[in-house]
């Protein structure tokens, strides 16, 4: 009895896992998605804004054609801070205060028309981020962080 419980279970799982979608960039790759190259990043981001949803943000990010960028959170919290396209074809952000202000770098892969997926050195799966139309938000007139605020949290 115990093992067919064992085996039910197993089996259900299998059915509730299987719908999932790929997590890491070696699943979307053998699924015929490659990551975007310098080229394509650098014709997708400036001026862009790219709304980005992980497990611990929800928040939109406007790159600025001369390499900045603002961001303001779900919580309305804003932030500045740089960005570059390295030679490992990786988009690299570094923010004032959050994530420390240290450089955070993802590969891109461009899961269909408008979204794509942030993947981190080791190939797991960041943030899903949605290409914003309108791409000029009232982020780009705030300027980043708001006074009297304390260090928000990162993406």
């Amino acid at each position: 009895m115990p093992c067919r419980i064992f085996f039910q279970i197993g089996a259900l799982l299998s059915i509730l896992l299987g719908g999932c979608s790929a997590v890491t960039m070696t699943q979307l790759m053998a699924d015929g998605k490659q990551p975007l190259s310098q080229k394509q990043l650098a014709s997708l981001l400036p001026n862009a804004t790219i709304h980005l949803e992980s497990i611990d943000f929800d928040g939109e990010i406007h790159f600025q054609a001369d390499g900045r960028l603002v961001a303001k959170n779900r919580q309305n919290e804003t932030e500045q801070g740089k960005w570059e396209i390295n030679k490992e074809n990786q988009l690299c952000m570094k923010f004032a205060h959050w994530y420390y202000g240290d450089s955070r770098c993802y590969r891109i892969i461009n899961e269909d028309a408008n979204t794509y997926i942030f993947f981190t050195a080791n190939g797991a799966r960041m943030y899903t981020g949605r290409m914003q139309s309108g791409q000029a938000t009232s982020m780009t007139r705030e300027g980043g962080r708001q006074p009297g605020h304390d260090d928000p949290p990162g993406p």
